[in-house]
């Protein structure tokens, strides 16, 4: 899948059966900042124990109690952070010896950081409950989301569509969810193409990973779609082609959030999408929004311009003002 062993809020593991034990892995909490003094996630089960704590002087702690077993661990010192989240990694490996942890600002730039010797083993079952939220004394809202997983670096963001979103096939729309390997999806480049696979995948819906809400009739013409915030939709019109000489343009989902037209949904706290497989970068349509299909290993380019974020700013000035004098 996408890494994940454990994710918040989700009954059960995300991919296939854990071991009793795990001897390695990576804890991954994310904060909205600035954090609260106290405890901010507690767990508590037959004997074994679970806390994440916060103080502005001693920095922030992860304790662990299994039985008579005591363990601390600490990020020291005052911590700083420029903008509104923060994520924290708590890294664990027995075969090396080791733990770490890591404070960074959920874009890849380190606050802090800290590591020790001797690791604990974590129980399958304990860590499973605390995501399934069965024994949560207490979770502070400024805990958005947390999951275990492989590795040491978080899995990478991913384009998904919601599976509920209607994709135009040769027999028409059909939900995401529902499309099989096999079937044709009606491309607006290629014409019709094979849909070689489908990802499945359930991932965070809050902090950084929250899901866009691309709401009819701006994008699709009759209902609204759920898609990632790095999910590319096609913008076109004369607005495109004043600014980038382009009949339409690529934009991430993330950047058309307006709180009207666009809006990201921090209701939900995981959200089950679907990469879809073409064999190459093809924009399909969903419901009367044109999104590019986001196949793993698909090497070939795009076939629209992809806007970064700051030059879709001055599009969705025009296209917001045109929408105003629209609805005037």
């Amino acid at each position: 899948m996408t890494g994940w062993l454990l994710l918040s809020d989700r009954d059960g593991p995300v991919g296939a059966e854990l071991p009793p034990v795990l001897n390695e892995g990576t804890l991954v909490v994310e904060l909205s900042w600035p954090l609260p003094v106290g405890v901010l996630l507690d767990w508590r089960s037959q004997g074994q124990a679970l806390s994440l704590f916060h103080h502005p002087a001693s920095g922030i702690g992860l304790l662990w109690r299994d039985g008579g077993a005591l363990r601390r661990f600490l990020l020291p010192g005052a911590l700083r952070l420029d903008g509104r989240l923060a994520r924290l990694a708590f890294r664990w490996s027995r075969a090396q010896g080791r733990w770490t942890m890591q404070l960074d600002d959920g874009r890849e730039a380190r606050v802090a950081a800290t590591a020790g010797l001797n690791p604990p083993a974590f129980p399958a079952a304990a860590l499973a409950a605390l995501c399934a939220g069965q024994g949560v004394t207490r979770r502070e809202s400024s805990v958005l989301w947390f999951g275990v997983m492989r590795g040491e670096n978080p899995p990478a963001r991913l384009p998904w569509i919601g599976i509920a979103a209607p994709v135009m096939t040769a027999a028409g729309p059909v939900p995401a969810g529902l499309l099989r390997p096999g079937q044709w999806i009606a491309t607006r480049d290629a014409g019709p193409v094979r849909l070689r696979a489908l990802q499945r995948m359930d991932m965070p819906s809050r902090g950084s990973h929250a899901a866009i809400v691309l709401r009819a009739p701006w994008h699709a013409r009759q209902t609204d779609l759920l898609v990632s915030a790095d999910q590319l939709v096609g913008l076109s019109g004369l607005e495109a082609e004043y600014l980038f000489g382009e009949e339409e343009v690529l934009v991430p989902a993330g950047a058309l959030v307006d709180g009207r037209s666009a809006l990201a949904d921090n209701r939900r706290a995981t959200a089950p999408g679907v990469s879809l497989d073409l064999g190459g970068r093809h924009l399909i349509d969903c419901g009367g929004a044109c999104l590019l299909s986001a196949g793993l290993g698909a090497a070939m380019p795009p076939p629209l311009r992809v806007l970064q974020d700051y030059e879709a700013l001055p599009l969705l000035a025009l296209l917001r003002r045109q929408k105003s004098t629209d609805a005037a």
